[in-house]
């Protein structure tokens, strides 16, 4: 007989496997890291940004996305029966979103493909263009055929991009002809670009699969497919964009975890059992757990190392992480001892520096400045290789030629387990806790603002042709809306013990990293916020041709 004390031994050697293997398929734990100059900026915006200032950012940032998904909705909409003529709202309304989807991806061909300029004026005009002409001929399509359009999002997508390219060979025809010559880089934009087009069919079927559980057990297991979907699908977006690391976590986790938050309020609010949405939170909560307990055991690592290779200098036993690596970077002695293989000095996205911060840029960059310039590619493992081991080695990117340029760090004078890494670690741990913080801002503020989103449509004349307000009446919302609200106060309790947990013992500002974020990239988070609420609550409305059974009664 197999001793009790065996038996357990081999079920929590199982269940480390199987954690270290789920948390190595986490973008937070693939490896990423900090570029050194965007390091810098988030010190100096710590050191300067007010407590208020960062307050009113984080509160604030969502207030563009929620003032237009309500305006939106106060269009009058008629009944599809009565035609596409009476429906003059619809129309407007789908011209919003094919302006707002077309000036988001012109932002992003502007940040994610080097050497393609687009001015803030050139994007509203490429989303004003698409958005009119969309809508117009989309009109001519129903007034020959039928009114709805089956799914008009995805099956207009084949009208949708070519109006986007024309668009913006009318409007930058010098930025077009650097998109399609730098062909590397549009592949992937192309590929990016295509992964949100799937998210746009994946996210919807989800909803629809779990609509149709019909007790707890399927209820549950739909609901256990959600984490394995927002892996697989945030693997893929973060290597879609892997050759702007810095960007990454925001690109991801404002797609991703977005419809993800989005998804999840709404299974809360048609969920049949509160056992079910107490293990959504236990699971929420245990993920975030372990990734402070490592997060935690990085940084208190990283910092006794560093106070020994310092020998104290600079008092850095009351530093921050922050300033501790600042601190050794402005020691080039004793940077020289760090194994660190190839790490970014200069940011894909630039930075505003003080004249201290540039300078410590340029005395990085010019020791190692005699080596080859190749080009710039992050390489990360598929998902089997993760399982084994976290991202090796990122390359030394330099910005002086091209933002793409990069400079391979000078050879090594001895193996790399003879000497500290704790550098390179310590732009991991920020990278790390920059995702952490995005992702449980969105999971408290999402559920809260779908709920006050929900609680103002049903007094609206348009609520009656939302398919997820079927049987919610001004008079039953409060008590529909409960279990989100209730979900939406524990996400808040969990962000707020995360940065406190955070600033404790792991030495980081969360709050302040969180408001570093929506400053620097303010049109990157704020095309993504209104965009993604825009489609996601169109497969809601009748008159996008929404109709999971396939039936597409109003074609009779």
């Amino acid at each position: 007989m197999v001793p009790r004390s065996s038996c357990f031994d081999c079920i929590c050697s199982c269940g480390k496997v199987l954690l270290q293997s789920w948390l190595e398929l986490q973008v937070t734990h693939r490896g990423g890291k900090y570029s050194i100059e965007r390091l810098l900026a988030l010190e100096e915006y710590t050191k300067t940004a007010s407590g208020l200032r960062v307050l009113i950012v984080c509160l604030g940032t969502p207030l563009p996305m929620m003032t237009l998904t309500m305006a939106q909705e106060l269009l009058p909409l008629e009944r599809p029966s009565a035609g596409w003529r009476e429906n003059h709202g619809f129309w407007v309304r789908l011209a919003l979103l094919g302006a707002v989807i077309a000036h988001t991806a012109a932002v992003q061909a502007h940040y994610h493909v080097d050497q393609v300029y687009l001015s803030r004026m050139q994007r509203l005009s490429i989303g004003g263009l698409v958005g009119i002409s969309f809508s117009i001929i989309t009109m001519g399509i129903s007034s020959a055929s039928i009114f709805p359009l089956p799914f008009i999002v995805i099956t207009g997508v084949p009208l949708f991009y070519p109006l986007l390219l024309l668009s913006l060979f009318i409007v930058g025809s010098e930025a077009f002809y650097r998109l399609i010559s730098r062909r590397k880089k549009l592949f992937r934009y192309l590929c990016f670009l295509g992964l949100q087009v799937g998210m746009t069919v994946i996210c919807p079927s989800y909803q629809v699969l779990f609509d149709h559980t019909t007790d707890f057990w399927s209820e549950l297991a739909v609901l256990f497919l959600l984490p394995v979907l927002k892996i697989i699908l945030k693997n893929f977006l973060s290597y879609s964009v892997s050759h702007m690391e810095d960007l990454v976590p925001e690109t991801v986790i404002f797609t991703v975890d977005f419809f993800n938050a989005v998804y999840l309020a709404t299974c809360m609010q048609r969920a049949n059992s509160v056992f079910t949405m107490a293990i959504i939170m236990a699971i929420d909560l245990l993920q975030t757990v372990f990734a402070l307990h490592r997060l935690d055991r990085q940084t208190c690592r990283i910092l006794a190392e560093l106070r020994v290779t310092m020998e104290n200098e600079n008092h850095t036993d009351n530093v921050n992480l922050l300033s501790a690596i600042h601190a050794l970077c402005d020691n080039p002695r004793k940077l020289k001892r760090q194994a660190r293989g190839v790490i970014r000095v200069y940011s894909c996205m630039p930075h505003r520096l003080t004249a201290s911060g540039s300078g410590l840029l340029r005395r990085l960059h010019g020791p190692m400045g005699d080596a080859a310039k190749t080009e710039s590619w992050i390489t990360r493992p598929n998902l089997l290789e993760s399982l084994k081991a976290p991202l090796a080695s990122i390359q030394m990117s330099v910005r002086p030629s091209s933002p793409v340029d990069t400079i391979q760090a000078q050879p090594k004078q001895s193996p790399a387990t003879d000497q500290p890494n704790f550098l390179s670690e310590a732009l991991e741990v920020i990278f790390t806790s920059e995702c952490l913080v995005l992702t449980e801002y969105l999971e408290a503020v999402i559920p809260i603002l779908y709920g006050l989103y929900v609680k103002v449509l049903v007094n609206l004349p348009s609520a009656q042709y939302h398919i997820e307000l079927q049987g919610t009446t001004a008079d039953n919302v409060d008590s529909k809306l409960q279990s989100i609200f209730v979900y939406a106060v524990l996400e808040f309790a969990s962000l707020a013990v995360l940065i406190l947990v955070m600033l404790k013992y792991c030495g980081v500002q969360a709050l302040y990293q969180l408001a570093f974020v929506f400053e620097k990239q303010t049109i990157l988070v704020q095309a993504k916020h209104v965009t993604w609420a825009l489609i996601t609550l169109c497969f809601r409305v009748v008159h996008f041709g929404v109709d999971f059974t396939f039936k597409f009664g109003w074609t009779r």
